[in-house]
Parts: C-alpha cells; sequence; structure tokens
C-alpha cells in the first residue's frame, strides 16, 4: 500500500501543477482497473486504495481548494476495454490525469492513446515494459522493484 501511495502521490503533483489556473471545480481523474476478469484481487482492493486516498485529499480541502472527482471504470482484463476506457477518460471525460490499469497488457494497450492525447498517467502495472519501451513521455508506473521513472526527476 505504500508504494501506491507513492504512485498517486506523484500523480497528485501533476495534479497541482495543472490545476493552479481553475477554480472550484472537480478535479477528474481517470481511475481503471481490473475490478472483474482474472486480475480482479489486485484491481479491487487498488480501487479501494484511490477512493480512500481521493476521500482523504477531499477531506483535508482538496487540492488548491479544488476536490477531486474519481471517474472509475472496470477494464476487465481486457487490452481492448483498457484502449477504449483510455479514450474515453480522455475525450468524453476530460480527465486532468489517469491512474491505472492493472495488468501490463492493458497498460501497454492503452499507452498509445495516453501518449498521443498527452495525459500523465501513472499506471499500477507490474511490469517494466511500460515504461522502457520508447517513448513514454507523459506515461509513469509505481515502484515495484523499478526506480526508473523516479529517476527522471532527479537526474541533473
Amino acid at each position: 500500500m505504500g508504494r501506491f501511495l507513492r504512485m498517486v502521490g506523484l500523480c497528485l503533483t501533476v495534479l497541482l501543477v495543472t490545476s493552479m489556473a481553475h477554480g472550484a471545480e472537480p478535479i477528474k481523474l481517470g481511475a481503471f482497473f481490473d475490478l472483474t476478469g482474472v486480475s480482479s484481487a489486485i484491481g479491487t482492493p487498488t480501487k479501494l486504495v484511490a477512493e480512500m486516498v481521493t476521500k482523504k485529499i477531499n477531506d483535508e480541502g482538496g487540492i488548491n481548494g479544488r476536490p477531486l472527482q474519481l471517474v472509475i471504470a472496470d477494464d476487465e482484463a481486457d487490452p481492448t476495454k483498457a484502449a477504449i476506457i483510455a479514450k474515453k477518460f480522455i475525450e468524453s471525460d476530460k480527465v486532468t490525469a489517469i491512474i491505472g490499469p492493472t495488468r501490463t497488457d492493458t497498460g501497454m494497450a492503452a499507452k498509445p492513446i495516453i501518449e498521443q492525447m498527452k495525459v500523465p498517467t501513472v499506471m499500477t502495472v507490474g511490469g517494466d515494459a511500460i515504461v522502457v519501451v520508447p517513448t513514454w513521455k507523459y506515461t509513469f508506473k509505481s515502484p515495484r522493484g523499478l526506480r526508473l521513472p523516479f529517476r527522471r526527476f532527479t537526474v541533473t
């Protein structure tokens, strides 16, 4: 859970920077996980943590006075559905950033859309390919043994 909280913290830092020019409207975060399907045992608790952190931040006044609003979706461990959800989050829901998905294959399916649309995304996937296969300017992952996503911010 500590790693997930660090990942959410990184995402919220991105939100803080991108939200300064807005009023009190909610900051929309897309959050998609395997809530059903083969990885639901991972996706469901991850969703619950995202909701818990969002509630905590909102209870403390939000970010610059703006509440967070999670737009949650279930990709059912299906790469095609993950890509469709990522596109919907960006084009229809107008999210500021995205958290998820749960699996590497669903992340790899959503990554081209995320990169093309330039939406900061912190993936909760286990595989490192999501961030080491070029190009990945807007895609990050929770650090499950890989420190590469955070090195980009510390190298001078």
